[in-house]
């Protein structure tokens, strides 16, 4: 497993320089020195930590950069630091930072204690799905991950030789919420009903297991029916409207097949299509992760 990946957002070089020296082995850190430097690197990476300094010349910008990774990375814990009064870093927790630390306290080994405990604490899904339905949840993945959270895929955490329900279980004692992918295919699979039941369990017994107490939450993405162990009590997060946008075209896509310059037009407007629906969807789950 490689080194956490954080962002370090400050305007100083040379107190960056310190920082890469006492925090660089630990950390892959990328360094920015402004919120327009700092906002690709978001979108385009998933990050465990946001270390963001409160003064970058303007002293409101490091708090409208709080907000920003709030707003588009919600489940990313946010580190600020500050070289001004304490009442700036209270503002600074008010907008939404986890924890607050003064440049001119710093204590290397308290600030690496605290980065890996809120490193650690990063909310963590477990994507249980069945195979025919992989495409849309490694997009599901990709920006969840970007989003600030941590998943467990069964691709990315099982190998050659590994007992599958080893991992599994394994996983299921890690994660703070399995997110059930239901489809006609997945609600059929065995391991998609073992998975969901082990951790429907363990969520009912309310017993924590490494400190994680899971819990359940079904995402309907095509039309099928729960199952049993699911049906009643169970709300789930539903969106079919992500998957008719490209269903609902199946016919207009074999009518045009061989019309490659109608086709690659219908294609991008599927995909502009399906993208407007996925935020919708993906903005109200984002929510209901952080409850």
């Amino acid at each position: 497993m490689g080194k956490p990946t954080v962002l370090w957002v400050d305007d100083d070089p040379s107190f960056c320089n310190e920082m890469e020296d006492f925090f660089g082995k630990k950390y892959d850190l990328h360094f920015a020195n402004s919120l327009n430097e700092a906002s690709p690197l978001l979108k385009e990476k998933s990050f465990q930590l946001a270390i963001i300094d409160l003064d970058l010349g303007d002293k409101e910008s490091g708090i409208d950069l709080v907000r920003m990774v709030k707003g588009q990375n919600p489940g990313l814990p946010i580190v600020v630091i500050s070289n001004g009064k304490h009442r700036d870093l209270t503002l600074a927790q008010e907008t939404g930072a986890d924890y607050t630390f003064a440049k001119s306290e710093f204590d290397a080994h308290d600030w690496m204690e605290r980065f890996q405990s809120f490193i650690e604490s990063q909310v963590s899904i477990f994507l249980s799905h069945t195979s025919s339905d992989k495409p849309f949840v490694r997009r599901l993945k990709r920006e969840l991950n970007k989003a600030g959270f941590k998943t467990w895929l069964d691709e990315d955490e099982i190998k050659a030789g590994d007992s599958l329900l080893e991992k599994i279980h394994d996983g299921l004692g890690k994660v703070d919420y399995l997110l059930a992918i239901l489809t006609p295919k997945s609600v059929e699979s065995n391991w998609v009903k073992e998975e969901i039941k082990t951790a429907r369990k363990r969520q009912f017994d309310g017993v924590p297991i490494n400190g994680k107490v899971i819990k359940v939450i079904p995402l309907m993405y095509e039309k099928c029916d729960l199952p049993l162990f699911l049906s009643g009590d169970v709300v789930y997060a539903d969106w079919t409207t992500v998957s008719t946008t490209i269903s609902n075209k199946k016919e207009q896509l074999a009518e045009i097949i061989c019309e490659p310059y109608e086709f690659k037009d219908l294609r991008k407007t599927l995909c502009e299509q399906f993208d407007e629906a996925f935020d919708i969807s993906f903005k109200k789950l984002c929510k209901d992760l952080q409850q």
